[in-house]
């Protein structure tokens, strides 16, 4: 009946989510443990203000794509095509705290360089500005990857859904 399948299509959607948001706390792994090397290996001089603020930029901005993900989940606005696949899912998931770090550090950059010019009023509080810069950065950059990704993961998700269409005999929509 029509009923049993939206619940379906529901059970399947949600489990989708679920899928992808732990895809996106394993992200959060590496993203802690490319901090953890930076520091370990000396790559990054930690007695240096400036690189300890990019490297708590870089996490802030993953945990921005993490809450931005919960929030709009939470919503009911987060639209995860089940049909991907759990590893997909899973795959796509981990990837969005990592490409958040990246928008959280490249904020940073933009505002310690002067490309983005605003001004701190307090100096002994930059440290907290830049930080939570970062993190609405990180919050917002789906936005930028919906934009640029949108596309290309609709069309790849109406090709598999074609190609199953076509592996079980079905005619096209």
């Amino acid at each position: 009946s029509v009923r049993r399948w939206r619940c379906h299509r529901y059970a399947a959607a949600r489990s989708g989510q679920i899928v992808y948001v732990g895809g996106m706390l394993l992200g959060l792994l590496p993203l802690a443990g490319l901090i953890a090397v930076a520091i370990l290996l000396r790559v990054a001089d930690w007695s240096n203000v400036s690189v300890r603020i990019a490297l708590v930029c870089f996490a802030a901005g993953g945990v921005g794509a993490l809450i931005s993900v919960m929030s709009r989940m939470n919503a009911g606005r987060v639209n995860v095509d089940w049909e991907f696949g759990k590893d997909t899912l899973r795959t796509l998931g981990a990837l969005r705290p990592f490409v958040g770090g990246v928008f959280g550090v490249a904020t940073f950059f933009a505002l310690k360089s002067g490309v983005v010019a605003l001004q701190v009023g307090d100096q002994t509080k930059s440290s907290y500005f830049y930080i939570l810069f970062a993190f609405a950065a990180g919050f917002s950059e789906r936005l930028a990857q919906d934009m640029l990704l949108g596309p290309t993961v609709q069309v790849a998700a109406a090709r598999g859904r074609q190609a199953r269409r076509d592996a079980a005999g079905e005619p096209a929509p």
